[in-house]
């Protein structure tokens, strides 16, 4: 009858069953860093009033701390987790804290893991729950971006390679190479100059990244110089023409730098190009999508030596609301000690000079925003050409020409003409005076003759 009586209080007692839960979330599945952390969260039907736990981790990765969430107090010193609180009531979903790990071992990178276990949650009563142990597998992303091996076909490089040395040196008379690169881990990646490469007279440059499976980047540089083994091979680098559609320019080719205005609704100018040497190859860049002010049109001519020669254009774009005039003329030309009577029309003029090298030469446009430049007054001589050519802010030219005359070398000349004139007259006069001379010698040798024949008889 006891027995009885038991079983009936027993019944008669509730029985609560309570289930909680644990949860873990890392920043990423994949760590590209030196650092990570896992965050811990726990769900409980209950009222969750203190936990304890503990975290133990694989060789490749190390427990730095943990840092507790909302009103838990506690700690997690050496990874032994001992957490409680007093002022709120934990049930349902919470956060419990922050795990915060350290990778040993990025450069090679791998699997890894760790293990919260040893979980216990306790309730508002201190009946202790215990929770199933976690594992959690973490993916260590390799910062291995080496090469293995990296090679020329039929030729070395300089120096000898060597996984930590990014710049390297070749020389071939060869027109192409196969750039061969073998990645030190299987996850990285190669991309850049590998294959077969054409090769131009001179230095030719190569690149070769190589990504890690963390996402950083090593480039590995080749200078590969293409020798020229003949001796035919052209060093000319000039351009013979420069075409706009758009802008006029005095070219020359020793010149190596213009300038031209064009308007606001102007975006491109097409570019042509001559080359002197049609063995020249031509690079052209900067004429395309112009912003408002200055823009630069870079020409570059490589000659078949490889040698390299780049000619400017300076490109200024106007504003929206600023026109362009085509003014092209000199109001006024004055030359310091001569009067060559300018006219603004007239285009060519001749000039007597003295013995000067270079005039003084004053030059105002008749438009302000009109450009000139002048050519040829240096080292002046007799038939010097000096050149005034005024461009417009539209681009127009327009050349003036003087011409010039040295009369000290036209004096000079006279002279020169005279005295050789002299000195041919008295060479004839010496001449003529020799055969007369040679002539009365042989009269009177004849003579002589003569009367001795008379005397003989």
């Amino acid at each position: 009858m006891k027995k009885k009586i038991i079983f009936l209080i027993i019944l008669m007692v509730p029985f609560v069953v309570s289930a909680s839960s644990l949860s873990i979330e890392c920043d990423s599945s994949i760590v590209k860093t030196d650092s990570f952390s896992c965050s811990i969260k726990g769900n409980s039907s209950s009222i969750i009033t203190s936990i304890s736990a503990k975290v133990s981790t694989a060789s490749n990765i190390e427990f730095v701390s943990f840092s507790q969430s909302g009103s838990w107090k506690g700690d997690g010193e050496g990874g032994k987790i001992e957490l409680y609180t007093a002022s709120d009531e934990m049930s349902g979903n919470f956060d419990i804290g922050k795990i915060n790990f350290k990778v040993n071992k990025l450069y090679d990178g791998g699997d890894s893991s760790f293990t919260v276990d040893q979980i216990s949650f306790y309730d508002e009563n201190g009946i202790e729950e215990s929770i199933s142990t976690m594992n959690k597998n973490i993916r260590i992303a390799s910062s291995n971006n080496d090469l293995l091996e990296l090679s020329l076909n039929n030729v070395n490089i300089n120096p000898v390679f060597n996984k930590s040395v990014t710049s390297y040196s070749a020389q071939t008379t060869a027109s192409s190479i196969i750039i061969s690169a073998r990645k030190s881990n299987d996850r990285a990646t190669i991309s850049g100059d590998v294959g077969t490469k054409n090769l131009n007279y001179g230095n030719n440059t190569f690149r070769i990244t190589v990504t890690s499976e963390a996402d950083t980047n090593k480039v590995y540089t080749i200078n590969v110089v293409r020798l020229n083994t003949k001796e035919n091979k052209s060093s000319n680098n000039f351009l013979s023409n420069i075409r706009l559609n758009n802008g006029n320019i005095n070219f020359e080719k020793n010149v190596l730098e213009y300038n031209i205005n064009v308007l606001y609704d102007v975006d491109n100018i097409e570019v042509t190009a001559v080359p002197e040497d049609n063995k020249s190859k031509i690079e052209i860049s900067g004429n395309e999508n112009f912003n408002v002010g200055l823009n630069k049109i870079k020409i570059l001519v490589i000659a078949e030596d490889g040698s390299e020669r780049e000619y400017i254009i300076n490109v200024d774009k106007k504003n929206k609301d600023e026109k362009l005039s085509n003014n092209t003329n000199i109001a006024r030309l004055k030359i310091k000690n001569y009067d060559i009577d300018f006219n603004k029309n007239k285009l060519n003029y001749n000039l007597n000079i003295k013995n000067e090298k270079k005039l003084d030469i004053d030059v105002e446009l008749e438009d302000n925003t009109s450009k000139y430049v002048i050519e040829g007054n240096n080292n002046l001589n007799n038939k010097s050409i000096i050149k005034i050519i005024v461009t417009s802010s539209d681009n127009s030219i327009k050349t003036y020409t003087i011409n010039i005359k040295n009369n000290d070398m036209i004096i000079k000349i006279i002279f020169i003409s005279l005295i050789t004139l002299l000195i041919i007259i008295n060479i004839i006069r010496i001449i003529f005076k020799k055969i007369n001379n040679k002539k009365i010698t042989n009269v009177a040798n004849e003579g002589r003759m003569l009367n001795n024949e008379k005397e003989k008889k």
